[in-house]
Formats: C-alpha cells, structure tokens, sequence
C-alpha cells in the first residue's frame, strides 16, 4: 500500500492509498485523486497517525485515500502546540481545506476524544461518513463527572482556576467553559458510531442521547472496553467498518449488539 509522509502546517501527517487501489504502483494523479474519496483520521489521547494503516487496509482497496495526523503532544510532534480544543480545532480545518483541494468527497474516522474535535472542526463542512469509535461527544458532561469525583463544583473551578485530581489530571476552568459554549453535533444519517459497552470512560446514556439528538446509526460490541485493542475487539471493529463501508451495509439505528 502506497504510504506518504508529509507536513500541514506543524502537523505531520501520513497518507495511506491517496485512492489509489492497493497494490498501485504509483500515487494517484490529481485528477484520481479528486474522482475518489479521502478519509480523514483523528486519534485518540495517546495514539498517533500510524494507527490508521490498520484502517487504511480496509479503505485503500474500497477506493479511499486515508490521511491520518499527529495531534499536538502526540507521535512525532516536536512543536510547543498544546492537546487542547483552541489549538486542535484550527489545525484539523486546515487540514480539512487541504484535502478539500484534493479531492471531492471527504469523510471522518476518528476515536475517543478525537471524535471531539474533530466534530467541532467540522461541524460546519461536507462530511460524507463519519465513523466514530468510543467516541467522547459530551465533553461538559465529561469533566462535570470529574469535577464531582474529586469533591468540586463549577464555582470552585471558576475561583481556583486549576484542580488537580487523584487520577493526575488537572482540570482547567478555561478548559470548562471552552467545552460549555461550544457543544457538538453530527450531520446524521451518515454518522455511525461504535461503542462497547463495558466502557468505563465514556457513559453509556450520552452515546445513546447523542445518536439519538443526531439521528445516528449506534452499534454496540458486548463485553469490551473503551481502548478496543485485543485481537477479539479489532476483529468486531473491522467487522463494523467494513459493514460502514459497504454499499449493502446493516444498519443498528436501535443499538443492537454487533
């Protein structure tokens, strides 16, 4: 599979199959490149661009570019750029604009908190599909049960400015009030989401309100976790994504298990 390391930016980017089939000798031309569609990959906290060439073995033969990033503090990332919404969102638009360029149909494959910003970056451009793994979609909501585990309240927050939890993680009140002005939300229809549910990150009953809110397609994998990494949990996601991607697919707009 034809691979291509560049930059947007400050951000380092990888382009699995450009659209191009995959055992192609060459990358793609313009012109092929703007008659097929790209997915654009977005990790979760911890991961890094490489992760998509799994996903990219799936979509590269199925017609699709993959163009995967290193998010600030993440992979191969030597700039002073911080893991935070405000500095994020505007370097997944620009590489939105890139791939707009490229090529016509643009489409969304991004876990955990990625799935974050990556709907606030896109919110108000053409997505395809969007394919959203463990996907952390009521950020509020999420450092709302963080605050009340360590005993804190938004009041608190707004005075101290900073908490730092048992856990290591500091929550920030700018971080807070980012997340409280600005909500997310999905195209529908063409969202399909993936959740496990013994998840122990991201509660079960905001995936459920959000897919339900957007008219999404929720699949549910019985008895795994947040971080789908085993063997058994990679071969129920690929199962999904290669159900997205076909033009026969099932759907499970009632959260059946998968």
């Amino acid at each position: 599979m034809i691979k291509e390391e560049f930059f947007i930016g400050n951000a380092p980017v990888v382009l699995y199959g450009g659209g191009a089939a995959e055992n192609a000798a060459t990358l793609p031309t313009d012109k092929e490149k703007k008659q097929n569609g790209v997915f654009i990959c977005v990790h979760g906290q911890g991961g890094n661009k490489e992760e998509a060439e799994r996903f990219a073995k799936i979509a590269a033969p199925r017609g699709y570019g993959v163009l995967s990033v290193d998010l600030p503090e993440h992979g191969k990332r030597t700039d002073r750029a911080k893991f935070v919404p405000w500095e994020v969102v505007p370097e997944l638009a620009a590489i939105y604009e890139y791939a707009k360029n490229k090529w016509d149909k643009i489409s969304l494959r991004a876990t955990s908190i990625g799935a974050y910003f990556s709907l606030l970056a896109f919110g108000n451009e053409k997505i395809e599909k969007s394919l959203l793994v463990s996907p952390l979609l009521d950020m509020q909501g999420f450092i709302t049960a963080l605050m009340r585990c360590c005993g804190a309240d938004e009041k608190r927050l707004k005075r101290e400015k900073e908490i730092k939890t048992e856990s290591g993680q500091t929550l920030s009140y700018e971080y807070f009030l980012y997340t409280k002005n600005n909500p997310v939300r999905a195209e529908g229809e063409n969202t399909y989401i993936l959740y496990a549910d013994g998840d122990k990150v991201i509660p079960k009953k905001s995936v459920e309100k959000f897919a339900a809110d957007n008219r999404c397609d929720l699949t549910v994998l019985n008895g795994f976790e947040h971080w789908l990494h085993t063997k058994e949990e990679v071969s129920a996601m690929e199962k999904w994504e290669k159900n997205v991607l076909s033009e026969n697919k099932k759907t499970y707009t009632k959260g059946e298990k998968l």
